[in-house]
């Protein structure tokens, strides 16, 4: 198997074995950075999910543009002295975020 080939098997493998969790965001005000208290894990990745309507069920699918935007560890979240902190330039909040370790 070349190098390409096994990247991708590795980054396939990395995605199947993802563990999801859901959290709600409430709604705050236009360049609040909101926080919520964090004992777990740092993300991977954490996504914001684009329809607001239902409560998403797990395992979700992420597609970036699509049903999901991926957020920007650093710009659009961090985790800091025991709280999740939360400032996405794409929403004011009331959303659910798929985090994915």
């Amino acid at each position: 198997m070349n190098k390409v080939a096994q990247e991708l098997l590795k980054v396939a493998k990395d995605i199947l074995a993802t563990k999801q969790e859901l959290l709600y965001i409430p709604q705050r005000q236009a360049g609040e950075k909101l926080k919520v208290e964090w004992k777990g894990a740092q993300p991977k990745r954490v996504w914001t999910i684009l329809d607001r309507k239902t409560k998403p069920t797990l395992p979700f699918k992420p597609v970036h543009n699509e049903n999901v935007f991926l957020e920007d560890h650093m710009h659009d979240w961090i985790i800091r002295n025991g709280y999740f902190f939360y400032f996405s330039r794409i929403s004011d909040g009331d959303v659910w975020l798929l985090l994915e370790f």
